[in-house]
């Protein structure tokens, strides 16, 4: 396998992965802004985007 293909599949493999870690922290940032909705102090679910820095 070339570099040019070996650097095509990483990408392709990267952005997978980007979506589906995407779909399951928003999955559980629901349930936890969910569990958490009474408790100020336990509201630390902050959106995916904010945390990726």
């Amino acid at each position: 396998m070339g570099s040019g293909q070996f650097c095509k599949n990483w990408l392709n493999m990267r952005a997978k992965a980007w979506t589906l870690l995407h779909e399951f922290y928003d999955e559980v940032r629901a349930a936890g802004l969910f569990i958490y909705r009474n408790d100020p102090l336990l509201k630390k679910f902050p959106s995916f985007f904010s945390r990726r820095r």
